[in-house]
């Protein structure tokens, strides 16, 4: 499955959060727009098991890694397979 990534994008004195190029919301400062992010972003992976993220845009252009949530490469193993601590 391909990561779904939330962005943080400055948008004039605003951030917006945005998502597949779909503006989701608005926010006054970038660490608003963060929480937010990573909030919307986890509750979709809790919800569907897609992993998910969130990236910040920076001054110079370029995408910071704030959060992930799930993996996209493997499956979390079912307790019952995982093995026994011995004591």
């Amino acid at each position: 499955m391909a990561r779904t990534w939330y962005e943080v994008l400055p948008a004039g004195q605003e951030w917006a959060v945005v998502c597949a190029s779909r503006l989701l919301t608005l926010h006054m400062d970038k660490c608003n727009a963060v929480s937010v992010a990573a909030a919307v972003a986890q509750g979709e992976h809790e919800a569907t098991g897609q992993p998910t993220g969130v990236q910040v845009q920076l001054d110079d252009g370029r995408m910071d890694l704030q959060a992930v949530f799930g993996d996209e490469q493997r499956q979390r193993p079912a307790a019952a397979a995982l093995p026994q601590l011995q004591a």
